[in-house]
């Protein structure tokens, strides 16, 4: 009965004119919910409409139970190989997208929200949600258990994140949960850089951070990064206006943190990231190459790691990311996960969408085949990849 009642009243907006119209609501929600996240705010989802999307290709579900508004998903609608693609609000500088749940309505949500969305099962052919932490409180919103009776098909790409559970005094995390060789590496790369030099670690936050900001990507910038034009300072107009209202959305809120290494008064290693719902998010971490004999980046972690024990209790975990990048594994002290949920529709792209890609998966095991397949038909890139830069607009 309340199923029905909600797939009837559940409804999308499709264009960017129309936020306007769910601000209020969205706001409230938000609001009254402990456990939400920056990045299910109405400004944030706002602002990543704005710059990484057309008007158009705006797709919001809004689930209504009870005559009140329960949840919104955020999504967005884009063309790829003329497949109709839905997609998380994600890419190569943005990897949160989570739903806005009512408070008490957790467990009712996922099921309401399948309804609505399969409802709409003829405007799109694959939804692709990822960055799905394993260590969320809704993580398992997307399931086979939702989708059951509905005619599709999920699959969940797996790839691991690497994180610091920080559940111990540091000194019992430096001593049991690194191993032998690093703690010695360590050791030996303070005992280097204090003989030589002055060292001093500084950290901001809040407005203070925001106004040190353009330190960081100035240090980030002048590095293999910026040389190879993935740095903040490199990146589009686009992306420019999306970090501007990210670092004041995140300084109003006093979650916005850099640290930086000094040496001779000198900056050679900054980490910029943000605190979200008990999480410090380590985004981005720049270094000086001129002083890489000492390690400048590996110190600077280990001390953001005991910064957020002996003066942040509340922060009960240090998130990396996926992708190890030669370091990460080092300081990670429990196993998590990134996820992406694939949902192949029920239209007849989706369901060839589906056979194509259980096909690829087996002939993945056959030596030699794949790339050869990809070569003939000049294909690079995953149909799964989901970044705004692939994306065609609707």
């Amino acid at each position: 009965m309340v199923a029905n009642r909600i797939s009837t009243s559940g409804t999308i907006v499709n264009h960017l004119d129309r936020l306007p119209a769910i601000r209020d609501e969205w706001t409230e929600m938000h609001r009254d919910n402990p456990r939400t996240s920056i990045f299910n705010s109405f400004e944030y989802v706002k602002n990543w409409y704005e710059c990484f999307a057309q008007p158009e290709q705006v797709r919001i579900y809004r689930i209504t139970a009870d005559d009140r508004t329960i949840g919104f998903l955020p999504l967005v609608l884009y063309r790829k190989n003329r497949f109709r693609m839905l997609g998380s609000l994600t890419n190569n500088h943005c990897y949160h997208s989570v739903p806005l749940i009512r408070a008490g309505y957790e467990d009712t949500f996922p099921a309401l929200l399948a309804e609505v969305l399969f409802k709409d099962a003829s405007s799109w052919d694959v939804l692709t949600h990822g960055c799905t932490y394993s260590f969320s409180e809704l993580s398992n919103w997307l399931s086979d258990e939702v989708i059951a009776g509905h005619g599709a098909v999920l699959t969940r790409n797996l790839q691991p994140t690497f994180s610091v559970l920080l559940d111990k005094q540091f000194k019992d995390y430096f001593q049991h949960d690194l191993s032998s060789k690093t703690r010695n590496c360590l050791r030996k790369y303070i005992k280097r850089i204090e003989q030589e030099g002055s060292v001093r670690y500084v950290q901001y936050g809040g407005d203070e951070a925001r106004r040190h900001f353009h330190d960081f990507v100035r240090l980030e910038d002048s590095g293999w990064k910026g040389a190879g034009g993935s740095s903040i300072k490199k990146c589009g107009p686009e992306y420019q206006r999306y970090y501007d209202h990210l670092i004041t959305m995140l300084a109003d809120r006093d979650a916005l943190r850099l640290y930086f290494l000094e040496y001779n008064g000198q900056t050679i290693a900054g980490i910029f990231g943000y605190t979200d719902a008990g999480t410090f998010h380590s985004f981005k971490i720049a270094y000086d190459e001129q002083f890489s004999s000492f390690s400048p980046a590996h110190l600077l972690f280990i001390h953001v790691i005991e910064h957020l024990i002996t003066s942040s209790p509340e922060i009960r975990r240090l998130h990396m990311f996926p992708s190890d990048g030669g370091y990460k594994h080092r300081f990670t002290n429990e196993e998590a996960t990134c996820a992406e949920n694939v949902l192949f529709g029920t239209t007849f792209r989706g369901k060839s969408l589906y056979l194509y890609s259980t096909m690829k998966n087996h002939l993945r095991e056959i030596p030699g085949v794949l790339p050869l397949i990809n070569r003939l038909r000049g294909k690079g890139a995953s149909h799964t990849d989901a970044t705004t830069e692939d994306r065609e607009k609707s």
